[in-house]
């Protein structure tokens, strides 16, 4: 998440989001545990949830803004709440999608690499 967060910043993207960080650690999650015997989805899932809450971290001010534009326009509170709600589903669960399509290509290339080295026995 903080790799994702200064990479992100310093490309000064305003109040948009690119999942492209959230894709690469997809990949690397996929590969690695595939190459050590966990499972590539979860694992690729898990990175993508924790790549996509820097995306949260980034965007939710100006969620924030507009949700208190919104209800000084007359709009209701529980509406906002389930409207934040919403929107908080729905970035998390694109960036768990963004990592499992990652994860699905590291487990490809992983098994394209081959298995890892042999440790040595004492270790």
């Amino acid at each position: 998440m903080p790799l994702t967060l200064a990479a992100y910043w310093q490309t000064g993207g305003g109040d948009e989001f690119s999942f492209n960080m959230v894709l690469v650690g997809g990949l690397v999650a996929g590969f690695l545990a595939r190459r050590y015997g966990a499972d590539p989805g979860d694992a690729s899932i898990r990175a993508g949830v924790v790549g996509g809450l820097a995306g949260y971290v980034w965007i939710a001010p100006a969620m924030s803004e507009t949700a208190a534009s919104f209800s000084q326009s007359g709009g209701g509170g529980p509406l906002v709440a389930v409207l934040f709600v919403v929107f908080s589903a729905v970035v998390l669960g694109t960036a768990a999608l963004v990592g499992l399509l990652g994860g699905a290509v590291g487990s490809w290339l992983s098994k394209q690499v081959g298995s890892p080295a042999p440790t040595p026995a004492g270790n």
